[in-house]
């Protein structure tokens, strides 16, 4: 999906469309990139927890490492609907370490160990203009177009 955004707003530059139509689409590909780039700490989290599974089975404590893995999963667990996954881990996690503890991630109550990555990118409502600017000119630098292009519709 990242690919096919980045092809379509290309085009879109090449074409000449309104700037509020391009800027429309590189918003939309601001925030598939910044969920594309959470579930890859998802997973890297995931990947934690089942090495440190023994460790979990065995302790009732939760050491930093491992809380901030836990915590930021049960986060993304509210946010990340097409990861029904993630919602048995919330569960499971939550039975683990009390509800106290899940609400605390959900909420990113003072205390959490969310990982602030993965807050900030499960969290994206708006981008700004000056964000919006500098991907567009990436794409722009990555299609060889010329700056002088870019100007034109912006």
């Amino acid at each position: 999906m990242v690919k096919q955004l980045r092809e379509d707003i290309a085009q879109l530059l090449i074409n000449g469309h309104r700037p509020t139509i391009i800027f429309s689409r590189v918003e939309q590909l601001f925030k598939a990139q910044s969920i594309l780039s959470a579930y890859d700490l998802l997973d890297h989290f995931c990947e934690f927890i089942i090495i440190n599974l023994s460790y979990i089975r065995k302790h009732r404590d939760c050491p930093n490492d491992i809380n901030e893995a836990v915590s930021s999963l049960i986060f993304a667990a509210a946010r990340c609907a097409d990861l029904p996954e993630l919602q048995a881990l919330r569960k499971l996690f939550g039975e683990r370490y009390g509800n106290d503890f899940a609400v605390a991630a959900v909420e990113l109550f003072p205390g959490n160990h969310v990982n602030p990555q993965i807050s900030e990118k499960l969290s994206v409502k708006s981008v700004s203009d000056g964000a919006k600017l500098k991907l567009l000119q990436e794409i722009a630098r990555d299609w060889n177009l010329q700056q002088v292009h870019l100007k034109k519709h912006l």
